[in-house]
């Protein structure tokens, strides 16, 4: 079900907003995916414009992962103690991710060292899908 309407730099679109707060759980080594987010139907991509990283516990680092119309991903991580809120504004993916759509937008946990247990805070996204 769409939000309200709006206009924005890529025509008219709806509201896209999601929310994670996992659960505690153990981490094994490497990337899990915690929730993946794609358009509503009847839309074909996702521009986010803010999303809100919790902070880094133990070997967890929290990140955002940006799948794209040509398969390729960018991730961005959180790898400081506070909480990190980024822009879609102030990240410079490239100009060859400037004509791609993101199709998915996936909150991960990215362990870098050896299994353990942690309780994650909230991650947050903010924007439209079109």
């Amino acid at each position: 079900m769409p939000g309200f309407l709006l206009q924005n730099g890529l025509g008219l679109g709806a509201v896209f907003s999601k929310s994670h707060d996992p659960a505690s759980q153990e981490f094994a080594g490497g990337v899990t995916v915690l929730q993946t987010s794609t358009p509503a139907e009847d839309y074909n991509g996702i521009a986010l414009s803010r999303w809100v990283l919790p902070p880094k516990l133990g070997n967890v680092e929290p990140g955002i992962r940006f799948l794209f119309s040509d398969a390729t991903t960018v991730t961005r991580k959180n790898t400081t103690a506070g909480t990190l809120t980024e822009t879609r504004d102030s990240i410079d993916f490239g100009t060859t991710k400037d004509a791609l759509t993101v199709t998915s937008v996936s909150f991960i946990a990215d362990n870098v060292g050896g299994a353990e247990t942690r309780d994650l805070a909230q991650f947050t996204m903010e924007g439209t899908q079109f």
